[in-house]
């Protein structure tokens, strides 16, 4: 049992939040409209602008990365990135933050968004129902199923070395207990009629075998039952989400806690293949949510929302912009490769060259930073008054936030005491201090007056002279690295004349009273691009330690924050990450209270027993006493047989491990079929003159 929770400790602000953006309110222009009517208005010129670091820049050289000696597991140091042994922020860098801003004020298109961008997320309930996929004349069918629980604990061999197996069709008998069907027999179909003992009836199953992780209890055999009435299509799609939610298992990226327990279940392919032509079939948990069918290959796993984040967005989905004749602010600007014709940028940004000397570069381990979590829905999804968060984003009234903006804040200085521990989950960095000054320009090729407003705000957020308003840049934006300001120190532009050619002019820098988008978006982009709005610890969701001490890992790790949430909102969240013009940002962190709870380790505590009492049954089934009676009998009496396949086909075990004794193969193979129907008997026969005694 685990530690018990309260949402009541001291405040902190989420590193990211969101800037709202109006989905109804997109303006798409043709191109020919916008620049080859007007090329007399045209602007040619350039913007030279000044970098300065607010707190420590970080910009990691991946060309330069270097292992780490003397580190227990994989650790990479970058230095920071050069050209010619002088430190550089790429103009790829500056134009992706200028680009980002643009496209808020501009209520622009997301640009970097995916086609079909999916969304998964560990389901909070487990899949209620276990289900064979079977592949009939060329079309995928869904059975429902009957699942017999294979007590790891009460056979002598490692299931986990027969997943070659899986899907493969078994016989077996059952022990029924008040909650669960127990397997205490079986192996794999052969054709042949079994000889069956008195009260003793033989089925058929399917094997099903999940990953392999610790204090793991059950594997099972599934028997079919009832065919589920899915169209065909709806069944493709849900197994071709379950195909991509292997590729995330499968991912040493995401899965680096557990690189020795998740290997993906690497068996699916084959068993798809097998299922394609007629042998065995797919097992998988399923459920039906108004319809919407989602499979999973665990009990508790992952599944796919349907609905895609482009269908939720809208019309600022990049796809909309289709055409040269329909683009969106910032796709006429920045160019885009989405139209039906791809078209170039209009901007070009150099790189950041240092404006003074080199400044001494320090050395900092950086925490372990992880990817976005989209599926965290209370902090990614608005707080719509009726919309139940249930459906997750399969909700028809649910709509995300916004653009994600960082909070500035100031990093905490790294001492020995603090640092990191270096492991393959974090990296080295070099860094340059605060106040370290940058210069760089921004070439503009034909583009409008009101554009070039537009740009010359997006680039020092309507302040040239103060350092209040700021970006975000580089590496470690959660941390507190990478805020700058950033400044135009001049425009330049340049006409042509025929008899004189070329000529350049200065001109002011635009002064813009508004952001040109609504009041709700200026306001949360001035909000969070402020540099000292953040008045409380800003960092992920924490747990603070019972007695400010650490006990076990998994007790005072982030994660217990967001499932305390759910659970102290009776499954739905107590807490949503607060709009950024809230009157305070910040949530309360996670107090562990120390001694034990029910709801302690909940999430685990239902993953090992998936909803069963494995542990009614002491008694080892009669099996194993036949294991025991064969080990004793005199070698000449009962020969050790050669290792045989476990498998319809005969085919060999891939990955066997060497056993010191063949005894584990006398439960699931049908080498030794006589002897242990014999054996079987013997022990029926004993037990009844017992009873009559």
């Amino acid at each position: 049992m685990g530690a018990n929770y309260e949402l009541s400790g001291e405040n902190f602000i989420n590193p990211y939040n969101f800037v709202p953006v109006d989905k109804g309110k997109v303006k798409r222009k043709d191109i020919k409209e916008k620049y080859e009517e007007n090329k007399e208005e045209l602007l040619y010129g350039k913007i030279e602008c000044q970098m300065i670091c607010k707190t420590p820049l970080a910009i990691p050289d991946t060309a330069l990365k270097e292992q780490e000696k003397g580190v227990s597991e994989e650790h990479y140091y970058y230095p920071f990135m050069s050209v010619g042994g002088h430190y550089i922020v790429p103009g790829s860098s500056i134009r992706g933050v200028v680009r980002n801003v643009y496209e808020t004020i501009t209520n622009s298109c997301y640009a970097t968004m995916k086609k079909d961008t999916k969304i998964s997320i560990r389901s909070a309930n487990p899949f209620a129902n276990a289900g064979l996929l079977f592949c009939e004349n060329g079309v995928w069918k869904l059975y429902k199923a009957q699942k017999h629980l294979i007590n790891q604990e009460e056979f002598s061999f490692e299931l986990q070395d027969y997943r070659d197996m899986v899907g493969k069709e078994f016989e077996f008998r059952r022990r029924q207990t008040r909650n669960s069907s127990i397997v205490i027999w079986f192996k794999p179909k052969s054709g042949q009629k079994t000889s069956v003992l008195r009260n003793q009836q033989t089925m058929t199953g399917y094997l099903a075998i999940g990953e392999s992780f610790s204090k793991k209890n059950h594997d099972a055999l599934f028997q079919k039952s009832n065919p589920q009435n899915y169209p065909e299509q709806t069944i493709k799609s849900a197994l071709r989400d379950l195909e991509e939610i292997l590729k995330i298992y499968r991912d040493d990226k995401i899965n680096l806690h557990y690189p020795d327990e998740h290997g993906g279940y690497k068996w699916f392919e084959a068993v798809k293949k097998d299922a394609e032509a007629g042998n065995g079939a797919i097992p998988i948990y399923f459920q039906d949510v108004q319809g919407r069918l989602y499979v999973s290959p665990a009990q508790i796993g992952r599944k796919f929302f349907q609905r895609t984040l482009n269908n939720i967005v809208g019309n600022l989905a990049p796809e909309k912009c289709d055409k040269r004749s329909n683009l969106c602010p910032a796709c006429s600007l920045f160019g885009t490769v989405k139209s039906d014709k791809a078209l170039g940028s209009r901007l070009r940004f150099t790189d950041a060259n240092l404006l003074d000397e080199a400044p001494k570069a320090t050395t900092v381990v950086f925490a372990e930073l992880s990817s976005p979590k989209p599926s965290y829905l209370p902090f990614y999804l608005k707080k719509n008054n009726g919309v139940d968060l249930i459906d997750g984003y399969d909700g028809t009234a649910v709509d995300i936030r916004g653009r994600k903006f960082y909070w500035h804040h100031t990093p905490v200085p790294q001492n020995p005491t603090n640092m990191p521990e270096r492991n393959k989950r974090n990296a080295t960095l070099d860094t340059l201090p605060s106040g370290t000054k940058f210069k760089f320009d921004v070439y503009f090729d034909g583009i409008t007056k009101e554009q070039l407003s537009q740009l010359c705000t997006a680039i020092n957020l309507n302040e040239n002279d103060g350092e209040t308003l700021c970006h975000k840049i580089g590496h470690g934006k959660p941390l507190g690295y990478g805020s700058v300001k950033i400044k135009i120190n001049e425009i330049k532009t340049r006409t042509f004349d025929k008899e004189h050619g070329w000529k350049e002019a200065k001109i002011d820098v635009p002064q813009n009273d508004n952001f040109f988008c609504g009041n709700e978006t200026q306001n949360a982009l001035l909000t969070i691009c402020k540099f000292d709005t953040c008045k409380d610890r800003v960092c992920y969701p924490y747990v603070e330690p019972f007695g400010n001490k650490s006990t076990k890992s998994n007790e005072d790790a982030s994660h217990q924050w967001f499932s305390t949430n759910y659970k102290l909102g009776n499954n739905s969240p107590k807490y949503f990450l607060p709009n950024i013009t809230d009157d305070s940002p910040a949530l309360p962190s996670a107090v562990k209270l120390g001694g034990n709870s029910s709801h302690g380790n909940h999430s685990s505590d239902n993953n090992r027993n998936n909803g069963y009492n494995n542990r009614q049954f002491k008694e080892k089934p009669r099996v194993q006493n036949f294991d025991k009676q064969k080990q004793q009998q005199p070698q000449q009496n009962n020969p050790q047989p050669a290792k045989q396949t476990p498998s319809t086909n005969q085919k060999p075990v891939n990955n066997q491990k060497p056993k010191q004794q063949n005894k584990n193969f006398a439960q699931i193979s049908t080498f030794n079929n006589n002897a242990m129907m014999q054996a079987l008997h013997s022990a029926q026969v004993n037990k009844d003159k017992k009873k009559h005694k």
